[in-house]
């Protein structure tokens, strides 16, 4: 996933880099070699709550977030489906996911923030470094 997002330029250029002889990403593959490594050290329960506490606050509060967002201020965009009793069920779906989440281990709410504020660093780096195409 770095190497095809750095080569259509939607992550930092060094992961797009072809081994010369063997003809294979080996900057992205090192890359996740050395992220997983750690991960090794924990058990797999741990690392299946952890990896589910990321996904809730990563994607499905999000999802919930956005469908209220883009319901709101995005009345210019074709919406042809109809949420029954909008925004109720958006809400209800927050609340639970939010609970799923805080009700877990707290190392896995501990991990799913800093991957959030690792993610986001990430993101204002690359940025920073090439700018976003007019």
């Amino acid at each position: 996933v770095a190497f095809a997002a750095a080569r259509d330029g939607n992550f930092f250029p060094v992961f797009a880099k072809v081994h010369p002889t063997k003809h294979f990403p080996h900057v992205a593959v090192l890359m996740v070699g050395a992220v997983a490594v750690p991960f090794c050290f924990f058990s797999l329960g741990q690392i299946v709550n952890w990896l589910m506490q990321v996904q809730i606050l990563m994607v499905f509060v999000w999802q919930c977030a956005g469908v209220v967002f883009l319901h709101r201020y995005r009345k210019d965009l074709p919406q042809p489906f109809v949420m029954w009793l909008y925004p109720l069920p958006a809400f209800v779906s927050l609340a639970l996911w939010l609970y799923i989440f805080f009700t877990g281990p707290t190392e896995g709410a501990l991990f799913s923030l800093g991957y959030l504020l690792a993610g986001w660093a990430a993101y204002l780096v690359f940025r920073r470094r090439v700018p976003a195409a007019a």
